[in-house]
């Protein structure tokens, strides 16, 4: 988004702080209302400043320098057992005092700058320098970000402190929290006030891409309402078997996923989005460009993300680490690999000789988008020496190969890396290229994808929106992957499997994985460690692959559905309570 040059100062005087306490980061008087609001410059770039703290939600590299999935089935961290945060989550030595991802301060320091201008915009429209169109915008952009906020700690922590106005020093700060049904209530209220003034695109206005759009309110939306369908809430009691309503709604309703696929369909009938181009063969440059092409022109897959810097970050931390200055940080699990499907739609089996032999041949192509397996080029070469395209050769993940942990200090840990959000336009060394990374927090593909599991659930695979039911959404992202599409004879039980099969898959390494464990409820029925695959280079060039299992913990107790409230939140608010089990 394009920030107006004072942005670093308003920051730095909005946010001087005479408290650490998070509903209380700064006070009113430390604020220059005059001055903000004389002219339009200063009075659009207070709400552009809103924004902020969407850089502690849109961020790969979540827990230190690993990704969230590195605490999933998804990948194991190379060094994980060096990196508290995720050693801690993976063996399930996180508590009250600490929480490697709690994000409280963060969150509600943007909540407390939203509140801090909504008041202007709703109740003294008259002293804003704007015009009636950009006063619409700006107070849509105000909602929906306060919401987007209140929802980041939603989904941590079920139920929380709903906060509408700014607290000073000397206001009551005991606030408690509400209950999960009116913390959904309110996060789907803004959301609609805020898609009501927001555009519905800004092709017109390439300055305010990565903003707000009518799109990105509703796609919130229809994530808010699908977690509150969802078996770990939308039950007949909480998920210790109680009644306890800060995480649970109260009761299973099934006209929630009625109203969860409603909420998805009204993305899809904007009829302004639609799945990025997908060409498998000769075409690189897809994994990286769906997500980090926020330009509405040539990408209408992406609905709302962070705009990023140019850098070669992601393709540094994730590159084969036998390469000059790669990391190798995220390693796909064998799990992973193992759930991408043989390109005829039928799972992959390791009793299959033929299949077992040529492990990645003819599956998923979205396997080889997403992971870099033995063998693959990196990108282009035939061999390990630079080229003119920056491309750098086969990857060697087999023991004694060049990318293999037998040889190399923190190589591989699982026979894998991470292929997806690098580009090949980024280099690492030499002469260093750097690209933008933008992190999408909405795309069309999710959308579907909600829509499809909510309208399964409610009525099956035929029940339909105006004509549109779950198989087409589903089968428009297989499609687009060159997959097959779904029988018409699918049950409801057997396409409920297929949906979350496709989540893993198209949104893996999203951030979506971690949660739609716990929404789902399967966390403590999940393998409690993950496995990885051992590769041997046989002398006719032929390859015996080892299943290496057990090579690092999962631990997940029911506790872990919903992360514990801060002790030193609990300790500044009496009226405050606790998670479950914490």
């Amino acid at each position: 988004m394009k920030l107006y040059f004072f942005k670093l100062l308003l920051v730095l005087m909005v946010f001087t702080s005479c408290s650490d306490h998070p509903f209380n980061q700064y006070p009113v008087e430390n604020v220059d209302f005059d001055r903000i609001f004389s002219d339009s410059i200063r009075t659009i770039g207070a709400v552009n400043a809103a924004y902020t703290q969407l850089t502690y939600c849109g961020k790969y590299f979540r827990l230190g320098n690993a990704m969230q999935a590195t605490v999933t089935d998804e990948a194991k961290h190379a060094t994980s057992s060096k990196l508290a945060a995720v050693d801690n989550f993976v063996n399930g030595r996180w508590s009250a005092n600490s929480i490697p991802d709690d994000g409280w301060t963060d969150m509600y320091t943007g909540i407390r700058h939203c509140n801090l201008f909504l008041p202007y915009w709703e109740n003294q429209r008259d002293i804003l320098p704007i015009s009636d169109g950009t006063y619409k915008r700006t107070l849509g952009e105000l909602l929906f970000l306060r919401a987007f906020y209140h929802f980041e700690l939603f989904k941590r922590y079920g139920g929380i402190p709903i906060l509408t106005k700014v607290l000073n020093p000397g206001d009551d700060m005991l606030i408690p929290r509400e209950t999960y049904a009116n913390t959904v209530k309110f996060i789907v209220e803004q959301c609609d006030r805020a898609a009501a003034l927001l555009p519905q695109n800004y092709a017109s206005y390439t300055s305010y891409y990565g903003k707000a759009t009518k799109g990105a309110a509703l796609a919130l939306k229809s994530r808010v309402l699908l977690y509150a369908a969802s078996p770990l809430v939308n039950a007949d009691k909480d998920y210790t078997d109680q009644t306890n309503e800060l995480v649970w709604m109260g009761g299973y309703d099934k006209e929630r996923w009625k109203t969860a696929a409603q909420a998805a369909y009204d993305v899809i009938a904007l009829n302004e989005y639609q799945l990025y181009e997908y060409l498998p063969e000769g075409n690189n440059t897809y994994s990286f460009a769906y997500f980090n092409d926020a330009y509405y022109a040539t990408n209408r897959e992406f609905i709302f993300g962070r705009l990023w810097i140019n850098d070669n970050n992601m393709e540094i931390n994730n590159a084969p680490k036998g390469y000059q200055n790669a990391a190798g940080l995220t390693c796909p699990t064998q799990d992973f690999v193992d759930a991408f499907l043989m390109n005829d739609g039928t799972p992959f089996d390791w009793n299959n000789p033929a299949e077992a032999a040529d492990p990645y041949a003819n599956r998923d192509p979205r396997l080889a988008l997403t992971v870099f397996y033995n063998g693959m080029k990196w990108w282009y070469s035939d061999n390990r020496e630079y080229d003119s395209k920056k491309s750098y050769g086969l990857i060697e993940t087999f023991v004694g190969g060049a990318d293999d942990a037998s040889t190399l200090t923190d190589g591989v840990r699982t026979g894998y890396y991470l292929r997806k959000f690098s580009s090949r336009d980024a280099s690492i060394f030499g002469t260093q290229y750097y690209v933008n990374h933008n992190y999408s927090f909405f795309r069309y593909a999710e959308i579907l994808l909600n829509f499809a599991e909510a309208a399964n659930e409610y009525g099956g695979p035929t029940y339909a929106i105006n004509g549109y039911d779950a198989r087409m959404a589903i089968n428009a992202i297989r499609t687009r992957a060159h997959m097959p599409t779904v029988d018409d004879n699918t049950t409801q039980d057997e396409l409920r499997e297929l949906i979350r099969l496709e989540r893993r898959i198209e949104l893996a390494f999203e951030e979506q994985r971690f949660w739609d464990i716990r929404r789902w409820k399967i966390g403590t029925s999940l393998k409690k460690n993950i496995d990885g695959m051992q590769i041997i280079k046989n002398t006719d060039g032929s390859y015996t692959y080892n299943r290496q299992t057990g090579i690092e913990a999962r631990v997940f107790e029911r506790k872990h559905y919903f992360y514990p409230i801060l002790q030193t939140e609990l300790n500044r608010n009496s009226k405050l309570l606790q998670n479950p089990e914490w």
